[in-house]
């Protein structure tokens, strides 16, 4: 295999993988949305809590020190234990919501790092370049099908996919 050949597989194994990245990264910000919603409403709660044993001066009376000596209906069962249970598995909760945006956070960061390149070389190309580049490395689609779509013949979209692979090279190349 010569070295334009190489060249040209290592170029488009790019592009299939800038598509590949550009689906990925939607995913992990749709990820990090959801994370980041639930984090908020605990945080929320965490509030309302909060304020809620201000307002009532339960805060004091946390739950610490009482015995358990038959359960619920004892006369010494203390009910704000089990809240304070639950607010301590609601601020772990809050608490792995948080590490779990941050390193969705990272992901998307790196990923649009490594895409940002290659993007901008994509965008230099003419529009419909663009597009036969989209429909073969995005949606891989066959050349007849590109064909059929931006009404060229198959020969034309292979040898202007050819040229879309020489510029990209080229613009890497020149990096």
């Amino acid at each position: 295999m010569s070295e334009q050949q190489d060249i040209f597989q290592q170029t488009e194994g790019k592009l299939y993988w800038y598509y590949d990245a550009e689906r990925k990264l939607e995913l992990l910000k749709a990820q990090e949305e959801r994370t980041e919603r639930n984090r908020v409403k605990l945080m929320h709660l965490w509030h309302e809590y909060q304020e809620s044993c201000a307002y009532q001066g339960a805060k004091a009376s946390y739950g610490l020190g009482s015995e358990r000596v038959q359960g619920a209906k004892s006369i010494y069962h203390n009910p704000i234990e089990p809240a304070a249970d639950a607010v301590d598995d609601l601020r772990e909760e809050i608490s792995l919501l948080w590490e779990r945006q941050l390193r969705l956070q990272r992901k998307i960061d790196r990923y649009e790092q490594d895409m940002v390149f290659l993007g901008h070389c994509i965008s230099c190309l003419k529009p419909l370049d663009i597009d036969i580049c989209q429909y073969k490395y995005k949606y891989k689609l066959s050349f007849d099908e590109i064909a059929r779509t931006v009404n060229l013949s198959r020969g034309a979209v292979r040898h202007r996919r050819v040229k879309i692979v020489r510029c990209i090279s080229e613009r890497l190349a020149g990096a």
